[in-house]
């Protein structure tokens, strides 16, 4: 078994990445995915540093406990997304938080993805 995925500047040239890797950490840094499909990805624990998911799908994926640290979701569906206790920047939860995709329940956790992100307005 693993604890860690790296995986330094990366650019994903694909359009659909799956992740069912059995670790149980993910560590990215300077990550830039945009236009990319995550749907139903699991970060939990994650260590995600400097990533863009700009304009990516990350419908129903789970953020729960990670560390996202100059993360931009610009542009990014995050409908059904679970970001139960995880730390996102002042900066980019304030853009987060403007997203208008961020919306409805996680369906593996039952969170409601505009509470998870503490976004009350």
């Amino acid at each position: 078994t693993c604890e860690l995925i790296a995986l330094f500047p990366v650019k994903i040239i694909t359009k659909r990445v799956l992740l069912t890797h059995p670790c149980s950490m993910f560590f990215m840094r300077n990550l830039w995915s945009a236009d990319s499909t995550f749907d139903g990805a699991d970060f939990t624990n994650g260590i995600i540093d400097r990533a863009s998911f700009k304009g990516s799908s990350l419908r129903g994926t789970i953020f729960k406990n990670a560390v996202l640290t100059g993360t931009s979701f610009e542009n990014a569906d995050v409908e059904n997304a679970d970001f139960t206790d995880a730390y996102i920047g002042a900066f980019d939860i304030k853009n987060l938080c403007k997203n208008p995709t961020l919306k409805g329940e996680n369906p593996v956790t039952g969170e409601d993805t505009r509470m998870s992100a503490n976004c009350i307005n």
